[in-house]
């Protein structure tokens, strides 16, 4: 799929990290603040973006929130407002969600 942020039309695709992905949906879950989602729309932009030079998550740090503040930086010195970011993270997540998991699994994973 593709998205404009700021003047440049991006490509979206499946992550080679699900682990990552799954990192971002299990914060999701928890039904965060606008401020904390905006930063999740954003570690998700990074992770399915396509031929940029973003930062990169670090697996090892499993932290999607402080890299999702390192998105936002990015993502502004791109011009992408937040409006932006909320939509287009939105739609990334939205395709993700499609190929990842089920309500019912969702949920049997918040009850365990």
């Amino acid at each position: 799929m593709k998205h404009r942020l700021g003047t440049t039309e991006y490509k979206f695709s499946m992550p080679s990290s699900f682990c990552a992905v799954w990192d971002v949906f299990y914060l999701i879950s928890t039904n965060p603040n606008r401020a904390v989602m905006g930063r999740l729309f954003a570690a998700i932009i990074g992770l399915t973006i396509q031929g940029a030079r973003c930062p990169k998550y670090s697996l090892a740090d499993a932290d999607p929130i402080q890299y999702g503040g390192k998105m936002q930086e990015w993502l502004h010195a791109q011009g992408v407002g937040p409006v932006d970011v909320l939509s287009v993270g939105s739609a990334v997540f939205s395709y993700l969600s499609e190929h990842i998991a089920t309500t019912k699994e969702v949920k049997e994973a918040e009850n365990f």
